[in-house]
């Protein structure tokens, strides 16, 4: 009956105190398991843990007999209180660095009277550290793209325990533009191109095309020279008839074709 009124009233009272601890694969920790109470002298005490990173190797108690399973505590004349002893887990090899809790189930609770008894619980944990190793960089992995103006970055990261081994800056883009002429340039008016970034970075420009040059033709005379008055003569642009050089045409001088009107005599 009263272990029936103990079960209905009893809810994890034991005090646990334990130290968490910090070790790597292979290594073998021992914790201090700590009780307090003001009037439990029997207690059963169970421990759950990770059996796929802890291995069980021993196990203390203060107050009783020990094994894998848990304590079987008694204490007369005094409550079960302080240092209840400890249990030694050996790191599996290949153990997941983490923090992993070990947890206690509290039962069969009484004081030295078989009444039901009242104690508080805690629970720690132990911590796996990853083995030291010598980094194995990996290939380079790019975590930012470069852009134009814009910087990159790429790392490397070691194969085994994917920590960053190795930073580098991937240098800016700067545009690479393709053109295209929007405005053909002629002899008397500049061109037009328009540039669109082939890194699609939406840069655009516009850029002027160089007139073109001039393309002589053949002399043309604009003024017949005449005697004592100079002519002129012009070369033009083919295509769009600018005058682009001029030249005095020389005046004639008289040239007379002579007629004999009086023929001369011996005395006239």
């Amino acid at each position: 009956m009263k272990k029936l009124l103990f079960l209905l009233i009893m809810l994890l009272a034991l005090a646990l105190s334990v130290t968490a601890h910090a070790a790597v694969p292979g290594d073998t920790v021992t914790v201090n398991v700590t009780v307090s109470s003001t009037s439990a002298a029997f207690a059963q005490l169970s421990f759950s843990y990770n059996t796929s990173v802890l291995e069980y190797v021993s196990s203390t108690n203060v107050y009783g007999q020990s094994s894998a399973a848990g304590f079987s505590m008694a204490s007369l004349g005094s409550p079960l209180n302080g240092n209840a002893g400890t249990i030694t887990f050996r790191i599996k090899d290949g153990a997941a660095p983490g923090t992993y809790s070990i947890s206690f189930n509290v039962s069969n609770v009484w004081d030295e009277d078989e009444n039901p008894a009242t104690l508080s619980a805690y629970a720690g944990s132990v911590t796996v550290e990853a083995l030291p190793h010598t980094h194995t960089p990996g290939d380079w992995e790019v975590t930012q793209e470069a852009t134009c103006g814009v910087a990159g970055q790429r790392v490397k990261k070691c194969t085994v325990c994917k920590e960053v081994v190795q930073t580098e800056t991937i240098p800016a883009l700067v545009h690479d533009y393709a053109w295209t002429v929007t405005t053909e340039p002629t002899c008397t008016a500049k061109g037009l191109r328009t540039g669109v970034c082939k890194n699609n970075c939406g840069s655009t420009i516009t850029e002027d095309i160089a007139m073109l040059a001039h393309t002589p033709g053949d002399w043309e005379v604009t003024q017949e020279a005449t005697c004592g008055v100079a002519g002129q003569r012009v070369k033009k642009c083919t295509v769009c008839k600018t005058v682009l050089q001029t030249e005095t045409i020389p005046a004639l001088v008289h040239d007379y074709a002579w007629t004999v009107t009086t023929e001369p005599t011996c005395t006239a």
